[in-house]
């Protein structure tokens, strides 16, 4: 008698559990197609960093939620750091300060632009000092247009919070194999 109490309270209990504790209706989560990016795959959210190059100068540019609309219009100063020229981002471990103090440093595969990494691969890695972030080649698309007006801003690299290895694996096999050059800022 006491086996079959147990069994029915058993069941009872493991039915109140699986069923939604929602009073009213429940829905399906529905995924809406604006969140698909151009890849198919469900866009960025988050906090990202961006490598840009514009037509005379390059730079860092911090998006909080990178998957909004923000990150397409020229960064607020407190959001972006200028280089005076042209950067070459790979090929060693590099840094730039923005306005608030932070510092986001980063290395990336030296052969990077070549075709051994296709768009959206991992390259590399990167930290503010306060999250780790795994890099990836973008597709040299038009982020925003200069503020100088000389011309269209391309993303050239985008970071996002994970690991730190993406990409390390594939460098450190490329190096040994005596794939090498050095790096010199353009």
């Amino acid at each position: 008698m006491v086996a079959i109490k147990l069994a029915f309270i058993s069941t009872l209990l493991a039915t109140a559990f699986a069923l939604p504790a929602a009073s009213g209706p429940s829905e399906s989560p529905v995924l809406d197609v604006s969140e698909i990016d151009a890849r198919g795959e469900i866009a960025r959210r988050g906090q990202g960093i961006h490598l840009v190059n514009c037509p005379r100068n390059s730079l860092i540019v911090y998006c909080a939620n990178d998957g909004s609309s923000s990150c397409n219009s020229y960064p607020s100063s407190n959001n972006v750091v200028r280089f005076g020229s042209l950067f070459q981002w790979e090929g060693g471990n590099y840094g730039g300060t923005f306005s608030t103090g932070v510092v986001f440093s980063w290395q990336i595969a030296f052969n990077a632009q070549t075709n051994l990494y296709p768009n959206y691969s991992g390259v590399g890695s990167g930290t503010n000092g306060f999250t780790t972030f795994d890099c990836f080649k973008d597709d040299k698309h038009t982020m925003f247009n200069d503020a100088n007006g000389s011309g269209a801003c391309k993303a050239i690299y985008y970071c996002l919070p994970g690991t730190g290895m993406v990409g390390n694996g594939r460098v450190k096999e490329r190096e040994a194999l005596g794939d090498s050059a050095p790096a010199v800022p353009v």
